[in-house]
């Protein structure tokens, strides 16, 4: 049923391209990055939701939802984390539907699926001719243009996740304790445990309980930091960074930073920041 849909809707898209113009808008950073991949400056590839701004907390104004119909094509992640679109927006492709189950995290409640794939470059690489395969319809005489940056993408990919997880060796198997859980899918593919969050609810102040146990698992592990993200008030971590006698640093999981303009860059810098902290 959801590739009929998906099928309709690209077809409605492309009868309507010439109203529309050429714009390809994303929910947020880490998509456009994907896509402007695969349409290499063929379409022009647009993120709604600015990179400093959580999508958990993002509450769009009239002239996004305008900007969003307007839109030839408007890719999000899923309705469990851009929880602000509305059912009624019909030209949105939930690019969390083309990762298979088996690439799929829950969350601790085993049930309720983790939707911050991007961080895992070969869940990426799963989602990629899904997403060329929908650009290529509505674009059909640039097909294979856009299948063919689609396989080079994928190669990169592949190397980039074989680099990563060469340079995380040293590190592999250690404790890491995040802001909130939108980094383990990275630890996930990379042989790192995730301890816990200090924030289970993104805006959401955790209970002095849930403080108190974070604190408690951090001891227990050994680990010397912790991570805040810059898209969410730090404060909460800085308070547990403080009370736990652990460093305190920052991974981003949006590429709010402006040398971060390719995914590569944006898996890197995590990369990197993990190392210094955890080395």
């Amino acid at each position: 049923m959801k590739k009929i849909v998906v099928v309709l809707f690209v077809i409605l898209a492309f009868c309507g391209r010439n109203e529309k113009g050429n714009i390809i808008l994303t929910s947020n950073y880490p998509l456009k990055l994907i896509l402007q991949e695969i349409t290499k400056g063929r379409f022009a590839v647009e993120c709604l939701v600015p990179p400093s701004v959580s999508p958990h907390t993002f509450q769009p104004k009239p002239s996004d939802i305008a900007k969003i119909e307007k839109s030839v094509l408007f890719f999000y992640t899923s309705d469990l984390l851009d929880q602000w679109i509305s059912k009624s927006i019909e030209n949105k492709i939930s690019v969390f539907n083309f990762l298979p189950i088996s690439k799929k995290l829950t969350f601790e409640d085993g049930k309720t699926y983790d939707p911050h794939f991007w961080t895992d470059p070969t869940a990426v690489i799963a989602i990629i001719d899904s997403l060329a395969k929908i650009i290529s319809n509505v674009d059909a005489v640039n097909s294979s243009f856009y299948l063919a940056n689609a396989d080079t993408f994928k190669t990169k990919l592949a190397k980039l996740d074989i680099s990563t997880d060469l340079r995380l060796n040293p590190i592999k198997g250690k404790s890491i304790f995040l802001f909130h859980p939108s980094f383990r899918y990275f630890l996930n593919r990379y042989g790192l445990q995730y301890g816990g969050s200090v924030e289970e609810i993104p805006g959401a102040e955790p209970t002095p309980n849930h403080i108190s146990n974070i604190i408690d698992r951090i001891h227990k592990s050994g680990t010397k930091a912790i991570f805040s993200e810059p898209q969410l008030n730090p404060n909460s971590a800085k308070v547990v960074a403080e009370i736990a006698n652990v460093r305190l640093y920052e991974l981003d999981p949006l590429g709010n930073h402006l040398e971060i303009d390719t995914y590569e860059k944006l898996l890197l810098y995590n990369t990197e920041i993990l190392l210094k902290a955890m080395q």
